[in-house]
């Protein structure tokens, strides 16, 4: 049963509400944009750059729902923090930036026990309103949270940005709002990073599938060679349905697998991927498909294990699942309910086999199915084990 453990007060204070944006540090934020756009569905609603008087970086932001995301580009060769990260991480998530309620006393509260200070609190203030703002660093590699309180603000995004005056696109793939974000780890940082966003943060250990309370969930794979994974939710607030990061590394002695690999081409730990919740993840997925979005394969014999599903609905659309290769966990409660988890992932949207996507629709499913994450772990680790075969040409 899905639960969360509570160590303190601290859901009380409402520290994190949601993900305000996240922010991705690219080589052409205009060319990434283009692809958020036409691939994603998204639409571009706010800029900052050379159009608003910034001659340091240019920041495209795209929407889609209640999703922000935030794409960025340096404008100068001179800009060694910038090129130093993209050398280092390649195109990738720099900043996941959190609304809070109270700016100042996150900060101090995350600077107390062990955050890394980077911008003090202050106000950024325009003809729209005013906006809270701080940011942090995390001990864990280069990713960065900014603190953020927009409650007062009614512009397009945020001060120093104007309306986008590209055309909104046409398309929408009935995206809502991020569900959660994986953070992936070297091997034996997991616990510490659980407990470095509870004391400062105020996020909480949430429970699937009657894990382990200390260690987290453990998913073994078929093939010993590859070993498997560790997996700790933290969630932000006590509604079971609240934003959660998923952290995970693999398992101590596992040999090369798909959490480390990702942890070698991103050069550190970083964010493995964002989940972007479907109202109908049917026809989104049919959608991206049509789009051009390449998703993971999932294997036939799968589908020999979920059907029949406790779910009748998913009984009734089991072709199209199947066509779209989606993974399913049904649950039948004590009450006589039905839950349901769907879900699917895309392939590496990057150059490097590190980031990648996730599209998942709930209906009364607030955890993560543990078959399903074997299921991914297994079917990630095919098509990595296909990528290491193909050998490089000889001349």
């Amino acid at each position: 049963m899905d639960q969360l453990i509570v160590s303190s007060d601290r859901f009380g204070r409402k520290m994190v509400r949601s993900v305000a944006y996240v922010e991705f540090w690219c080589g052409n934020a205009k060319i990434m944009a283009n692809y958020w756009c036409k691939t994603l569905g998204f639409h571009p609603i706010a800029i900052k750059g050379l159009k608003s008087g910034d001659k340091s970086k240019t920041s495209i932001v795209v929407a889609q729902g209640n999703t922000r995301c935030v794409l960025t580009t340096a404008s100068s060769p001179k800009d060694t923090k910038f090129y130093d990260f993209l050398a280092c991480h390649g195109d990738a998530v720099k900043d996941v930036a959190l609304n809070v309620d109270n700016v100042e006393e996150i900060f101090n509260q995350a600077v107390q026990h062990g955050a890394i200070p980077l911008v003090q609190p202050h106000k950024l203030q325009d003809d729209h309103g005013i906006v809270s703002y701080a940011q942090i660093g995390t001990p864990f590699g280069d990713l960065v949270h900014t603190l953020i309180d927009s409650s007062k603000y009614s512009g397009p995004f945020m001060p120093g940005f104007v309306s986008s005056d590209e055309p909104a696109s046409n398309k929408d793939f009935g995206i809502d709002r991020i569900d959660h974000i994986a953070l992936a780890y070297n091997k034996g940082e997991t616990k510490n990073a659980m407990d470095w966003y509870r004391d400062c943060l105020g996020f909480e250990h949430f429970l699937c599938n009657d894990e382990d309370p200390q260690e987290g969930l453990s998913i073994l794979a078929t093939d010993d060679m590859e070993g498997g994974l560790k997996t700790i939710v933290a969630a932000c607030a006590p509604d079971k349905y609240s934003f959660k990061f998923v952290l995970v590394e693999a398992i101590e002695g596992s040999s090369k697998n798909q959490v480390e690999e990702f942890v070698e081409y991103n050069g550190g730990a970083g964010v493995q991927h964002i989940a972007l919740l479907a109202k109908d993840i049917l026809e989104s997925v049919d959608n991206l498909k049509k789009n051009g979005l390449d998703f993971l394969q999932v294997p036939a014999t799968y589908y020999n294990t979920i059907f029949p599903s406790a779910d009748s609905s998913l009984n009734k659309h089991r072709s199209k699942i199947e066509e779209l290769g989606l993974l399913v966990e049904a649950r039948q409660t004590t009450d006589g309910s039905t839950t349901c988890l769907t879900q699917t992932f895309t392939m590496p949207i990057f150059d490097r086999p590190t980031f990648f996507l996730e599209v998942i629709q709930r209906k009364g499913a607030s955890g993560f199915g543990k078959r399903t994450i074997k299921a991914l772990f297994e079917a990630v680790e095919k098509q990595r084990r296909n990528r290491d075969s193909v050998r490089e040409p000889t001349f």
